[in-house]
């Protein structure tokens, strides 16, 4: 997204950006109802009448590690393993819940939080595996760590929203468009 916005401020240097961390997709459905935004990022495809919903892109879930833990294992089990977990009321932890319920798993979480970042500065600590989307790993100081990917895999959808009914500017409307764009070309 930082590189997004850069692009569209160089094109708009005049547009400012407020950026808001909702973990919850009811939430982010009510704050655009309200016009208190004007577009939301999810993790989740908001179905309402009056919002749009356009995919951008689907990102696999994967384990966080300190380097060498796993060698020469392209992917590993985490039935057993010390987890670092987000909490309970984000939607990646109710990603996490159902994939653990259906593989009928009781995961060892000895960390939650609310930030990825401090997640990846748990493993960094040694104290156990950080449950991550892919984005994070590329995001945050992740040097002298390794991902390996989960099996089953799990992953999650990317989804920008607005409200249909809204008159959104010329800058709106093009920053979703450069969002579809930039995505489609990776």
């Amino acid at each position: 997204i930082a590189n997004l916005i850069r692009k569209h401020h160089s094109d708009y240097p005049e547009q400012q950006y407020r950026l808001y961390e909702i973990h919850d997709k009811h939430q982010s459905m009510e704050r655009l109802l309200n016009f208190d935004i004007h577009l939301a990022l999810t993790n989740e495809k908001i179905t309402h009448e009056d919002i749009k919903s356009i995919r951008l892109y689907e990102e696999s879930y994967i384990l966080l590690a300190p380097k060498e833990t796993f060698k020469n294992q392209s992917w590993v089990d985490v039935e057993d393993l010390p987890l670092i977990l987000p909490n309970k009321n984000s939607q990646v932890r109710k990603h996490l819940d159902d994939y653990f319920n259906r593989r009928n798993i009781r995961p060892n979480v000895v960390v939650e939080t609310d930030r990825f970042e401090s997640a990846v500065g748990f493993v960094h600590l040694g104290i156990g595996y950080a449950i991550i989307p892919r984005f994070y790993y590329q995001s945050f100081n992740t040097s002298n760590l390794e991902y390996k990917k989960m099996r089953p895999n799990l992953g999650r959808k990317i989804y920008i929203n607005y409200h249909k009914k809204r008159k959104h500017s010329k800058q709106v409307h093009t920053f979703v468009q450069q969002c579809q764009d930039y995505l489609e070309a990776l």
